[in-house]
């Protein structure tokens, strides 16, 4: 827990000191229109970009590992409850022998 702290807080302070060294202006063009922005916006703004990419790209295999999982889950489940335990009160009863 500490670790995953330590290496958050790292990762802020690395951006925070690239954030304050690279605050040239650059131009960004959308084809539609052209933004004039920082360029460590614009590279934070790709890397949004490329990781929502990847999360997309990655959804429907997941989805459908989830899907698969689920219906084993089940299949499971009906297999474990379609076992009959035995029933004390169905078992033969044995002759107790007195003596």
């Amino acid at each position: 827990m500490i670790l995953r702290i330590l290496f958050a807080l790292s990762v802020v302070l690395l951006g925070l000191a690239f954030h304050s060294r690279n605050h040239q202006l650059v131009t960004v063009d959308f084809y539609i229109r052209s933004v004039e922005i920082p360029l460590s916006w614009a590279l934070v703004g790709g890397l949004i970009v490329g990781a929502l990419c990847g999360i997309l790209a990655l959804l429907p295999r997941q989805l459908m590992l989830q899907n698969a999982l689920h219906r084993e889950r089940k299949k499971t489940a009906v297999a474990l409850n379609s076992t009959v335990a035995p029933n004390p009160t169905s078992a033969p009863e044995l002759p107790l022998g007195h003596g």
